[in-house]
């Protein structure tokens, strides 16, 4: 019979060759005196830790604020800098000395606890999780809401090392929500909680006192069934002219709570483990309005079936709206107006008749982490000022999928949009904007539009990609729609198999650097105003030229540098009236349909410089067509240089060996010809992730747009 070894046995063994091994010429009791004396710390029994406290004493219970700039101040609603202080709470943790290795949990498993170390004291400061809200910290005891006992652990490489007591860490008393199955119910009891027992319909709440709050907890569903119940824009009940499930009359610290699940673009549909939280049953207009209430907070709902908006927030400073599903309104999802320091987050609002999210005069107010679907349009502000748009993402919007009327001084970044209308809208009178960081995706109309006045805005490592698909001509990837635009910077800009022009830019001062635009249905891009100057830029595959500009003045002094015009179907470079003063420096022309460059019939006198190593290949026509009155600066159509230019000629047989072309499948890396290449229709295809320089078109790098049932191919636009 063969030995037989447990796990401890192999590791004695093990331990006891190695000590065999380091000790000769030393006794056993030498060798172990050698080895350090276990750790103690596991055998200390677990101590009582001071009970949890609040983190600010003037913020003791739910819906209490405090300013954030001097916590030992209590907020009266009208100020900027409030804090929900009855949120967080305290452990101070007297016989430790570091942070080192320590944790903290709590029972409920609804706080994150963060260690802090201050003069050699540790406390642990507490802050409710983002997927938590009140309605986790409520049960309900025969029939009757009550706080959950709560206690916190905290231990150290595995080891306990204390425990609170169970308590209860807020005192706000807890009620039923009254019924209001007969009439609208008016809630006046400051700081307290009103908690939904049971589901049903309701004719509706009126909150008439500061710090109220409203639970509504999974699982239970409110429907509405009110005719008119409050007054706008009083608030109040009295000469109602307006129906809603909850409103707010402009108090302050109040909030609406659930306790639904949420998770970023899931679409719930009222089942059971999704179900409604308040059900306007296409008879209450919003679900939840209010108007100057302040420091608001509405957390983990959902909301289906409003008559009007379901969500009706006006004039309100502070108000925070987080994890929300807002479907089927039938208007707006969310219609707000002249909010400030607020905050929108994780919202999936979808099948709104007309607009997911429109915000009006929002000012040093966030809009993060939203899902628009199958709206009619998606996110639209005007009039904003300060404020952030960042991770919008919009699927199968029918008209504008994003909008931004008269905004200033925002910053707009991350927008994934796709299968929509146009993807970005620019209207009204703008400037200082900046939009970084979005793809805008088989639209019907235009990638991106801007009309009025739309200026000093910064547009930077943006795709748009094969839009145009309702076949308007004039749809392109980006497009000014308005001469009266001026000083835009776009850096880094990737436009691809759109039906119209890859960028049509009508801005005075444009600086364009660092633009891809190839396969498009018309130019790479089109320039009708003066522009300063395009750098580091390629067009290539278009089908109509490379780069156009028509205005004559537009070319005075402006600056071409680094910039490859290759296989476009007419010419690489078109200058319809002629140039005045152009700088062409370090530029690449070949393999286009028509002319290499051509400048215009115009008899007006015409100048050109041409500097550093110009590589012309084998156009159809001539490398260079001159207008009938000469170019200063280039004497013959071989683009020889003048005694004004200084530039150095090169002629190849062809310059598109120069570009790395198509993507080919790596074995190594387990990618498949499918990974890079596949028919115009297949599902998911233009969401496929390119690097810079490379972008969706024709198959083998043919000229315009890959169009239904071709092969398309991902291609590589960079130098060899």
């Amino acid at each position: 019979m063969k030995p037989s070894f447990s796990r401890d046995s192999f590791r004695f063994l093990s331990a006891s060759l190695l000590l065999l091994n380091a000790g000769c010429g030393k006794s056993l009791t030498q060798l172990f005196a050698l080895q350090p004396p276990s750790s103690p710390e596991v055998n200390t029994p677990p101590s009582v830790l001071p009970a949890v406290v609040p983190t600010h004493g003037l913020a003791p219970n739910w819906n209490d604020f405090v300013r954030s700039s001097d916590p030992e101040v209590t907020c009266v609603g009208t100020e900027t800098d409030c804090i929900h202080g009855g949120e967080l709470r305290t452990v101070f943790v007297p016989d430790q000395g570091s942070c080192a290795d320590l944790v903290m949990i709590d029972t409920l498993e609804a706080f994150t606890w963060t260690c802090q170390l201050n003069s050699g004291a540790v406390k642990f400061q507490g802050v409710l999780k983002e997927s938590r809200s009140l309605a986790d910290l409520i049960e309900r005891k025969d029939s009757v809401p009550t706080w959950k006992e709560a206690a916190v652990t905290l231990s150290r490489n595995g080891a306990v090392r204390g425990r609170t007591q169970p308590a209860h860490w807020w005192t706000n008393p807890l009620v039923a929500l009254p019924d209001s199955t007969a009439a609208t119910v008016t809630l006046s009891s400051p700081s307290t909680v009103y908690v939904a027992l049971l589901s049903g319909p309701t004719r509706g709440y009126n909150v008439n006192a500061p710090k109220i709050s409203i639970v509504i907890p999974k699982g239970i569903t409110l429907i509405g069934t009110a005719g008119a119940n409050y007054n706008w824009p009083s608030m109040s009940v009295n000469s109602p002219t307006s129906s809603g499930m909850l409103v707010v009359a402009k108090q302050p610290f109040v909030s609406i709570e659930g306790g639904n699940d949420w998770s970023f673009g899931e679409l719930p549909t009222g089942d059971a483990a999704h179900p409604w939280s308040l059900d306007g049953s296409n008879l209450s207009q919003n679900l939840i309005a209010y108007k100057n209430s302040n420091y608001i907070r509405i957390r983990n709902l959902n909301l289906t079936n409003s008559a009007q908006h379901s969500l009706l927030p006006q004039g309100s400073i502070g108000m925070s709206m987080r994890r929300l599903n807002i479907h089927g309104s039938h208007f707006f999802g969310i219609y707000e107006a002249d909010s400030k320091y607020s905050e929108y987050r994780d919202l999936n609002i979808y099948q709104a008749a007309n607009t997911g999210l429109v915000s009006f005069r929002s000012d040093h107010t966030a809009f993060r982490n939203l899902y628009f679907f199958d709206d009619l349009h998606g996110f639209a502000t005007g009039e904003s000022s300060n404020s952030i748009a960042d991770r919008i993402t919009a699927r199968n919007i029918s008209s504008i999928a994003t909008s931004m009327r008269s905004s200033h001084g925002c910053t707009y970044s991350n927008f994934d949009v796709s299968r929509s209308g146009y993807g970005l809208y620019l209207y009204g009178t703008s400037a200082g904007n900046q939009y970084r960081a979005m793809t805008f995706q088989n639209g019907t109309e235009n990638g991106i539009v801007t009309e009025g006045s739309v200026s000093t805005t910064l547009f930077e490592s943006i795709l748009v990609a094969n839009n145009g698909l309702s076949g308007s001509s004039d749809r392109d990837g980006i497009q000014e729609a308005s001469v009266s635009t001026g000083g835009n910077i776009y850096r880094n800009i990737t436009a691809t198999n759109n039906l119209g022009n890859g960028l049509s830019i009508q801005s005075k001062g444009a600086v364009l650097s660092g633009i891809l635009s190839v396969n498009n249905g018309g130019d790479g891009i089109r320039l009708a105003a003066p522009s300063t100057a395009v750098t580091s830029s390629t067009v290539m595959n278009n089908s109509g030229h490379g780069i156009e500009q028509d205005d004559a003045t537009a070319n005075s002094g402006a600056v071409y540098r680094e910039v490859s015009a290759v296989n476009n179907a007419l010419d690489g470079f078109h200058f319809t009236q002629g140039p005045s003063d152009a700088n062409l420096d370090r530029i690449s022309v070949g393999d286009n349909g028509q002319y290499g460059m051509y400048f215009g019939d115009t008899a007006l006198s015409s100048s050109v410089l041409l500097s550093g190593d110009l590589f012309f290949s084998s156009n159809t026509m001539t490398a260079c067509r001159l207008p009938a009155g000469g170019l200063t600066g280039i004497t013959d159509t071989l683009c020889t240089p003048g005694s004004t230019s200084t530039a150095v000629i090169h002629s190849l047989p062809s310059l598109l060996a120069n570009f790395k072309g198509p993507v080919i499948p790596s074995a190594q890396t387990g990618d498949s010809r499918q990974d890079y290449a596949a028919l115009f229709n297949s599902p998911g295809y233009w969401s496929s992730l390119v690097q810079s320089l490379q972008a969706w078109g024709k198959d083998s790098g043919g000229r315009g747009r890959c169009l239904p049932g071709e092969l398309c191919q991902i291609m590589d636009f960079g130098r060899n």
